[in-house]
């Protein structure tokens, strides 16, 4: 090496040519508060580079640790360093099973165990590990089983330590299996044996636990607090991943509270920071939560250039239950993009293939944008029965805003299959559900309901009001989605109504977004067909037809 740099400079280093598909490893070591961090970063050719890091009191032991993660990384398994002590030998393994699991790889991370002394294997440390593998393939119950007996075998004077970070892999089962009360006593009981343990990164991720259960049940200022120490812990401990993972469940809570401008850039600040450290899982799930931003903000291409940097799924995650979940973000992609029957294709596969009871979130999300797909078709008479059926109260509780889209998506396909009446009674229950439960987003739709079920009616009046009212709280949300899909029936109950100039304004505040989505551009069509404006019409017509795609073109009342 020391021939190799013969007094050369970094930038003259990494000017020299290489081998063909050779890796080219850059080091760094940092001496701060007693501690020695190494990092190695690799880079072949164009590819993105992959970095680790160790850290340790012993320069050469961090320096052997930070070697044995890339080699893993890599998918090499690491050679054997000759005898060392047996706690010296635990610690080893240990590392390099999680870096393994860190990238997806289960059967190496599975051969470094097998490889182990027996006497070793019998170790918490290692049957922990083997239980966040069947975690990592998603097989929540077994891992959780594992974890059940490992707690019971264990004696009373357990390091703390351990015993916390059994209760966190424990905690996050449950959390996934939706045994929520069971998680909310394990990562309680979590906090209290670590508070004081000085494993700041274990407390961290008791803390993180709790905070994804009170954003599960929208108690998001419990959410942000426990996140908040999470992050100090992360930040003590210098864990770069879980500190990105903290700083990515934090946009997660910009989400569910309706900020997709605020949590898009600190989940894309998260993905870089994973990409870079090469944790899948952790990787396709913070894409997962951006294309979610991305269809709240209309930004289609962006969210569908997220979608191809996980797909096909099976290469970017080896945990079964994660996969569906990326399928079926996927499906939102293509609803919105007017891909019907590539989305009902997807769906068919989620219908027969989610069938792990781990997957019923899926599955029921799955049944409700089926019924979507159906109302775009113009299928309405199908679409009504298979939207009352998806309303089941697993999707209530575990995705109660897409629970509110379906069933607003029923109570229209009941209006244009000619059930108004039965669409009225239903149209109050929605209200009283969202009274149940109220925030700004769910009130908004609450009330669209409303007047369009007023306009069914003829009820112009009352419907306008109720339009009117609908369009200033999507304003006041500000959120481009939302906006749209109340301005466009709002514009065209104004076109037919006589009142072109007012339909004008509420066009013109969705015009921005016409030439992308489907619905902005048919308001602005119909705006220029009552204002007797043929040729912007019938240019605007055409675009409406492209974006369309496979579904179905709304029916307007013809002068």
């Amino acid at each position: 090496m020391l021939a190799l740099l013969g007094g050369r400079s970094a930038g003259e280093l990494a000017a020299l040519p290489s081998a063909a598909g050779a890796w080219r490893i850059a080091p760094r070591a940092e001496y701060r508060d007693g501690s020695w961090k190494i990092t190695l970063t690799a880079q072949r050719g164009e590819e993105p580079p992959q970095s680790v890091e160790a850290i340790s009191e012993d320069v050469l032991k961090a320096a052997r640790s930070v070697a044995d993660l890339l080699l893993i990384r890599l998918g090499h398994v690491p050679p054997h360093g000759g005898e060392a002590p047996r706690s010296l030998a635990l610690e080893e393994l240990m590392q390099r099973t999680k870096a393994a699991i860190l990238t997806d790889q289960f059967d190496l991370a599975r051969h470094l165990i097998e490889q182990a002394p027996a006497a070793m294997r019998e170790e918490p440390e290692v049957e922990l590990r083997l239980a966040q593998i069947d975690q990592g393939r998603g097989l929540n119950a077994e891992a959780e089983s594992r974890l059940l007996v490992l707690l019971d075998r264990l004696p009373s004077d357990l390091d703390p330590a351990l015993r916390g970070r059994i209760l966190i892999t424990l905690g996050s089962i449950q959390y996934r299996r939706r045994h929520l009360a069971d998680a909310t006593r394990t990562f309680d009981e979590a906090i209290e044996v670590l508070e004081g343990a000085g494993d700041p990164i274990a407390l961290a991720g008791a803390y993180g636990g709790r905070a994804a259960i009170a954003s599960q049940d929208e108690q998001y200022d419990r959410a942000s607090a426990d996140l908040g120490r999470a992050r100090v812990e992360m930040e003590a401990g210098g864990d770069a991943l879980g500190l990105a993972q903290v700083d990515m469940n934090l946009g997660l809570v910009q989400i569910k509270l309706y900020r997709p401008a605020q949590a898009l850039p600190m989940l894309r600040g998260a993905e870089a920071r994973i990409a870079a450290l090469g944790a899948r899982e952790e990787l396709a799930y913070a894409r997962y939560a951006m294309v979610g931003a991305q269809l709240q903000l209309l930004d289609y291409a962006g969210a569908q250039a997220t979608v191809a940097q996980f797909w096909p799924p099976e290469r970017h995650t080896g945990n079964a239950r994660l996969r569906w979940r990326l399928m079926l973000t996927k499906v939102f992609v293509l609803l919105a993009t007017g891909r019907l029957g590539e989305a009902e294709a997807l769906l068919a596969q989620i219908e027969q293939g989610a069938r792990d009871a781990d997957d019923y979130a899926v599955h029921t999300g799955g049944r409700a944008l089926t019924a979507i797909a159906l109302a775009a078709r113009g299928r309405y008479d199908e679409a009504a029965p298979l939207a009352k059926a998806a309303l089941s109260p697993e999707l209530e509780y575990e995705q109660p805003d897409l629970y509110l889209t379906t069933w607003a998506v029923r109570l229209r396909s009941l209006r244009r299959s000619g059930q108004v009446e039965a669409a009225s009674a239903e149209t109050v229950a929605l209200r009283t559900w969202v009274e149940s439960r109220p925030n700004l987003w769910r009130r908004t739709y609450a009330t669209l309901a409303e007047a369009e079920q007023a306009w069914a009616l003829s009820q112009g009046e009352a419907a306008l009001r109720g339009f009117a009212d609908a369009f200033e709280q999507a304003e006041r949300l500000g959120i481009p989605d939302d906006l749209v899909e109340v301005a466009e029936p709002y514009a065209l109950a104004l076109i037919e109504s006589g009142q072109v100039d007012r339909a004008s304004t509420v066009v013109g505040r969705v015009a921005a977004w016409a030439d992308h989505d489907f619905r902005a551009a048919w308001a602005q069509a119909q705006l220029y067909r009552a204002q007797a404006r043929t040729t912007a019409w019938q240019r605007a017509t055409e675009h409406v037809l492209k974006l369309a795609g496979e579904r179905a073109l709304p029916t307007v009342a013809i002068d």
